[in-house]
């Protein structure tokens, strides 16, 4: 008697453990599910908008928190703030005064330390940001990485466009992946202006 009641008990704990792993899969895929759905859901308004406002996408750089997109023929851009599933306006090329990347709260691409954008960031590499003339201490560990354009808005001046906001060691993947989403940001912010001078009316 003692025997089968130990083998129903562990019998029902097998049962059991069986029941809820399957649950839990089931949740997963449902989880997964519903990210899908939803994506396809941001994405079609994106599409939507963009068609309303008879914006012709060249080009989009997608960030965390937003994405930019580009009309070259208009010479127009705008943001897509994923937060609240809203476009913001269009901004001529013109409108692109100045860009500013910064990481831990110190700019990278104001004064003497300016060249540690093209001696760190924009070349991608994964150590310690520091410029051939710059002179910056080593810093192991990246709390956070954001990229700044000021734009000719009374209503919204600057938008911030965040790259990493938890802290995440140099020598990380992540890391290198952020700075090269950095790179093709000012890329495409330094093609904006310079192509600004050939604006177009729309």
């Amino acid at each position: 008697m003692e025997n089968f009641v130990i083998t129903a008990g562990i019998i029902l704990i097998v049962i059991l453990f069986i029941f809820l792993w399957a649950k839990g899969k089931k949740d997963q895929e449902k989880r997964k599910l519903q990210e899908q759905e939803e994506f396809e859901k941001i994405e079609r308004n994106k599409k939507n908008i963009l068609r309303e406002q008879k914006f012709n996408s060249d080009k989009n750089v997608a960030t965390p928190e937003k994405t930019l997109y580009i009309d070259n023929t208009k010479k127009v851009f705008c943001f897509f703030e994923k937060s609240t599933n809203v476009m913001t306006k269009n901004y001529q090329y013109s409108d692109l005064l100045k860009y500013d990347v910064q990481e831990n709260g110190s700019s990278l691409t104001q004064g003497k330390g300016g060249a540690a954008l093209a001696g760190g960031l924009l070349f991608g590499v994964t150590g310690a940001i520091i410029g051939a003339s710059g002179n910056r201490s080593n810093i192991e560990k990246c709390e956070s990485l954001d990229v700044y354009i000021f734009i000719n808005d009374l209503q919204r001046p600057n938008i911030k466009i965040p790259i990493i906001a938890t802290p995440i060691e140099k020598n990380k993947p992540e890391y290198k992946s952020a700075t090269e989403l950095v790179k093709e940001l000012i890329s495409t912010f330094e093609y904006i202006q310079v192509n600004s001078k050939s604006q177009v009316g729309i």
